[in-house]
């Protein structure tokens, strides 16, 4: 991993919820990779790949934790909360990526661990 951030974030209209986005740079390869979860602070987070238009050579893995605001006017379908699970591998990890290659079936690699994510400033929606 070349670098990973954290944002947090908050909605500023009401029922709007708040969250951390995660961002995981990591240099392109040969391998065609896929991710489908990031593990942080225990939550099990789907993974999304991008590409990274300002370094063609750089993909970006992201993840959010959205968490969902507790006002009377929210929906009820918008008030499920992460879930907590146990990531694969080294628990000492700030984050753990789940990799695999896919052929027909899907073969995982090592978890990667990521250590040392730069905490950006937080945006503060209005």
């Amino acid at each position: 991993v070349l670098r990973a951030t954290s944002q947090r974030w908050v909605g500023g209209a009401i029922g709007a919820g708040s969250g951390t986005e995660y961002d995981f740079y990591l240099p392109m390869n040969d391998t065609i990779f896929e991710f489908d979860s990031v593990w942080v602070s225990g939550y099990r987070l789907e993974a999304r790949k991008n590409f990274n238009p300002e370094s063609p050579d750089t993909l970006i893995v992201s993840a959010k934790v959205f968490f969902p605001a507790n006002h009377p006017g929210t929906p009820k379908q918008n008030l499920q909360m992460p879930v907590k699970v146990a990531p694969p591998g080294n628990n000492s990890c700030e984050a753990i990526l789940r990799a695999f290659v896919s052929d027909g079936d899907k073969k995982y690699y090592s978890p990667i661990c990521v250590n040392g994510i730069i905490t950006l400033k937080p945006l503060l929606y209005e």
